[in-house]
């Protein structure tokens, strides 16, 4: 009986147990069968988010022109004006910032304005980039929201670990070379903190468009050329294709800093399609510079089923060319598209800087003319304290530089200088020495020789050697004149005492 019991309170723990286990997995079923429930049937994967911000007026502007043509990306637009903010309509989100220092209006073309109000909100937009994967900023550079803020935009992004594209145009000719130089300011503290910047001149409007054509619809003509490439970019990202693209391709090819990039679409029909859509492919309207150059290319193919072997190796030949030593991600899609055409997408970074216009001289020559004027001083943004002390130490370091390069240049002057006067002291001595050797020789050469009757005689060169026992002459040289005349005397009488001696006939002797 004891048995038996025992055998009984053992199968009732067991299935206690067992109901215990099947309570759990009826729980974990549910909150399975719940997720797939509100992820509509579909795995629960990450989904690649994009996220585009236009900043200032230009920027917002194009970016709510932009939004209804791409699909799944995200859209905003950032202002410190109110009213400018509302133009943007129901499509894109809006950001409004800087409300302490502006009031709600705009900066007045001042960048500086629009660089302290992106610092006060700096926590607000640091919220923006937390789970973007890419976030691409346009702003219309040139005024004072988007000229200021998109640095403070671009390192609060790079600060989240966000990949950056940036999208700039630059100011037309005629709105004066403040603007412009805004906006290469403007450019060279932005561009280091982004992935890769792509560049469109305001003024390639006038060869894409006919010059009578109204300043809104040319706007609007560029902002629909950017709409297409992004969107082909986007949709070679999100949709599958034959030889598939993803956003780890993409992030491979916008991996670095401060790189220039050449962002491109284009469309062709037809026999020669691929021959023609790689010509119009590298000749982009908007860009004044070209791909040459690009150490990453990534491009995809999209049309039907038609596409032929040779089409593809045209294609990838032709963008190979650009710099074979590149490193190159295509992708091939097939897709309905009108009149069996042919599409090609098209991303490189890393390209060469575009070269010196007659724009840039211009721009140029017309600073050098200010700075002999010397005009009033433009008011720039004031760098953080981080940024004084290293442009300070910049400063030091340029100014030592200098110093040593003047000194050194000194120093140099000064031992050329003592070379020459050494070499001139040194030349002195030796026509100095050769003028003594000379005088010695001559005067070893000479020597004067006075002769009994007053005569003198110069004896030279070994002549002179054998003067020895000629002595005493030389004390000859050493009488006046009066002696001269009484040794002269005294042979006159010994003459005439000589002649008495002789015998001579009276009439010849002289008379007394």
């Amino acid at each position: 009986m004891a048995k038996q019991k025992r055998k009984s309170g053992e199968k009732l723990k067991k299935k206690k147990a067992g109901g215990d286990k099947n309570v759990q997995r009826k729980k974990a079923v549910k909150v399975v069968a719940a997720a797939v429930k509100k992820s509509g049937g579909k795995e629960m994967l990450r989904r690649t988010k994009i996220r585009v911000i236009g900043i200032g007026g230009g920027g917002g502007t194009i970016a709510a022109e932009i939004a209804p043509y791409v699909r799944r990306v995200d859209f905003w637009t950032a202002n410190t004006d109110s009213q400018a903010l509302k133009k943007t309509g129901k499509i894109c989100r809006r950001f409004l910032f800087g409300q302490k220092i502006t009031g709600g209006l705009g900066c007045g073309s001042d960048p500086r304005m629009g660089q302290l109000a992106a610092k006060q909100a700096g926590d607000k937009i640091t919220a923006l980039f937390r789970g973007v994967d890419l976030c691409i900023l346009i702003s219309c550079l040139g005024g004072g929201t988007g000229s200021g803020a998109i640095s403070e935009f671009a390192r609060l992004a790079k600060e989240a670990g966000c990949i950056t594209l940036g999208v700039f145009t630059l100011p037309f000719r005629f709105e004066g070379d403040k603007k412009m130089q805004a906006a290469k300011q403007a450019l060279a503290r932005t561009i280091p903190h982004l992935s890769a910047s792509v560049i469109f001149p305001n003024e390639k409007i006038f060869q894409v468009l006919d010059a009578q054509t109204g300043f809104q619809a040319a706007l609007s003509a560029t902002n629909t050329i950017l709409a297409t490439d992004l969107k082909n970019l986007m949709e070679t990202v999100y949709l599958p294709g034959l030889i598939n693209i993803d956003f780890a391709d993409l992030r491979a090819t916008l991996a670095g800093e401060g790189k220039l990039a050449y962002l491109a679409s284009a469309s062709g029909e037809g026999d020669n399609r691929a021959e023609n859509t790689c010509k119009a492919l590298l000749a982009h309207p908007l860009n004044e510079y070209d791909a040459r150059g690009a150490d990453r290319i990534l491009f995809n193919i999209t049309s039907e089923n038609n596409i032929s072997v040779a089409e593809v190796e045209y294609i990838s030949k032709t963008i190979s060319a650009l710099n074979p030593r590149a490193k190159i991600i295509f992708g091939i899609s097939q897709r309905v598209i009108p009149a069996h055409g042919l599409t090609i997408t098209f991303l490189a970074t890393g390209v060469a800087q575009p070269a010196k216009s007659p724009e840039n001289k211009r721009v140029k020559h017309a600073k050098k003319i200010e700075r002999k004027e010397k005009p009033a001083a433009v008011q720039t943004v004031p760098p953080p304290a981080e940024e004084k002390e290293a442009i300070k130490l910049a400063a030091k370091q340029a100014v030592a530089k200098v110093a040593k390069k003047e000194s050194t240049g000194k120093e140099k002057k000064q031992k050329t200088e003592k070379a020459k006067m050494s070499q001139k002291k040194a030349k002195l001595e030796q026509k100095k020495r050769a003028t003594k050797s000379r005088r010695k020789e001559e005067t070893a050469k000479k020597t004067v020789v006075s002769k009994g009757n007053g005569a003198v005689e110069l004896i030279v060169g070994a002549d002179a050697n054998q003067g020895n026992d000629r002595e005493g002459l030389f004390s000859k040289l050493r009488k006046n004149a009066l002696d001269l005349k009484r040794e002269a005397e005294v042979a006159e009488q010994e003459q005439l005492a000589n002649e008495r001696k002789w015998d001579v006939p009276a009439f010849l002797r002289r008379r007394v």
